[in-house]
């Protein structure tokens, strides 16, 4: 099996790359791509069985990169790592416009209305 991950910090790529080693994916053909466009790239090259990527990266968006992947034909499996913390990214698919703009409360606190007590 090979997989792809894509991040624009090489950090968050080797912490994706050894949390599956640690996961048992030690034997599995790992490669890695900088931003969307070179995952884009990599994928029509490489023909992996798995894309894990980030969400905001420069070039291409992790989502844009989907979507292009999709409009070529590719039905690579597609799953996104972020360190993205904002709520309305966590609810729905992201767009740059829901991940990018003013903070919101984490998808960890509760909202006041589910308080109980």
């Amino acid at each position: 099996m090979k997989i792809l991950v894509a991040d624009d910090s090489r950090v968050m790529r080797q912490i994706v790359i050894r949390t599956l080693r640690q996961a048992g994916y030690d034997d599995h053909d790992i490669v890695e791509a900088e931003d969307g466009r070179d995952a884009y790239d990599k994928v029509q090259a490489e023909n992996p069985d798995l894309v894990l990527s980030d969400w905001n990266m420069p070039n291409m968006t992790g989502l844009e990169c989907l979507q292009a992947l999709r409009s070529a034909g590719s039905g690579v499996p597609f799953g996104f790592v972020t360190s993205e913390g904002r709520r309305r990214c966590a609810r729905r698919p992201p767009t740059p416009a829901r991940c990018s703009s003013s903070p919101s409360r984490s998808p960890r606190t509760p909202s006041p209305s589910t308080w109980t007590g």
